[in-house]
C-alpha cells in the first residue's frame, strides 16, 4: 500500500505445519528501519476472494422459430481452485564485533530484530549464535544485498509460541515504490512456485524488473471452469522472453471489490488482556471417589 511518503507492506507468511516452531526463522531485506504491527489474515482472505478471477460458460439452444418458452441455459460457475501468479564485501570477520542492532522488539508471535552489517561473515555467525536457522546457500545472495546498502529484518517465534501461531505482519517505511524482495526465496523455490501480491494505490501498478504477460484464453478449460487455470499461467511465463520469471495481472480496479466486513472494528483494542492474579489459597479438597 502506498499513500505518497510512505509504503505499508502486508506480509502474509506460509509455513510447513509439519516443521517444528524452533526451527522457524525468516530474513526480509529493507532499505530502512520499519515501523513494525500485527497484519491480518482476513485482509488477505478478503482481497483474494474479491480479486481472483471466475471463468464460466453459458449454453444457449436456439430452436427453429424461437420458442420464448425455452430460456437459455446458464451453467456459469466459478473456478473451484484457480491459483494465479500471486508475489558489503567480504571481510574476515575475526575481531569483527558483529552487526548493528538497530531495532529490538516483539511484535505479536515474533522477536524481530533489524541489524546493520558489511560482512556476511559475522551476519551469518550472529544470526546462528541468536537461533536464527539459516542455509549456507543464502551466503551469496546475503552479499549482494550488504553491498547495495540494505538492512535485514530477522523474524523468528517467541518462546513457547508454536507454528498455528504465524500470522501476517505489517512493515511501514519511508518510500515511494513497493517492492516484492524475493532473491532469499530462489533457495527454497518449488517447481511453478506462485508469488501473490496485492497493491492498493492510487494507479496500477507494474513491474519494472520482470516481465508482464497475459495468458491465453483459448487454452483454458472453460467446460471445467478453467480448472487448468495455473497451467496456461506457466505456459505464459515460461515463454520467450519471459523465462520463467513474470506476472499476470489478475485484478486491476476500484477496491470495491474487496469486502471490507471485519477487516477493521474501531472497538477493537490492540493491548493484550491483563491476566488474572495468582490464587494464593493453599486449601485442597480430598479426591472423591
Amino acid at each position: 500500500m502506498i499513500d505518497g511518503a510512505h509504503v505499508e507492506a502486508h506480509i502474509q507468511i506460509q509455513y510447513d505445519p509439519n516443521t517444528p516452531a524452533n526451527k522457524f526463522a525468516w530474513l526480509v531485506p529493507v532499505t530502512a528501519v520499519p515501523e513494525f504491527s500485527v497484519g491480518s489474515q482476513l485482509l488477505f482472505d478478503n482481497m483474494l476472494a474479491g480479486s481472483v478471477p471466475l471463468y464460466g460458460f453459458q449454453t444457449t439452444q436456439e430452436l427453429c422459430g424461437e420458442n420464448p418458452n425455452n430460456p437459455p441455459n446458464d451453467n456459469g460457475g466459478s473456478d473451484p481452485g484457480g491459483t494465479g501468479l500471486t508475489g558489503g564485501d567480504e571481510s574476515d570477520s575475526a575481531g569483527d564485533p558483529g552487526p548493528t542492532i538497530l531495532y529490538s522488539s516483539t511484535v505479536g508471535a515474533f522477536d524481530i530484530v533489524v541489524l546493520q552489517d558489511n560482512s556476511v561473515d559475522s551476519l551469518m555467525t550472529w544470526l546462528g549464535d541468536n537461533g536464527y536457522q539459516q542455509d549456507p546457500k543464502a551466503k551469496p545472495i546475503l552479499e549482494e544485498y550488504l553491498k547495495e546498502g540494505h538492512l535485514f529484518v530477522a523474524f523468528k517465534l517467541t518462546n513457547n509460541a508454536e507454528v498455528t501461531e504465524i500470522h501476517p505482519v505489517v512493515l511501514r517505511y519511508t518510500g515511494d515504490e513497493s517492492c516484492v524482495p524475493i532473491r532469499l526465496t530462489r533457495i527454497a523455490a518449488k517447481e511453478d512456485m506462485d508469488i501473490r501480491a496485492f497493491f492498493l494505490g492510487n494507479a496500477r501498478t507494474v513491474p519494472i524488473n520482470y516481465r508482464h504477460v497475459l495468458i491465453n484464453p483459448l487454452k483454458l478449460d472453460w467446460p471445467n471452469f478453467a480448472a487448468n487455470y495455473k497451467e496456461v499461467i506457466s505456459l505464459a511465463v515460461d515463454a520467450f522472453a519471459a523465462d520463467g520469471n513474470a506476472f499476470v495481472t489478475e485484478y486491476a480496479g476500484t477496491s470495491t471489490v474487496v469486502q471490507p466486513f471485519g477487516i477493521h472494528d474501531t472497538a477493537w483494542n490492540a493491548r493484550p488482556s491483563p491476566r488474572p492474579p495468582p490464587s494464593t489459597s493453599s486449601t485442597s479438597s480430598p479426591p472423591r471417589t
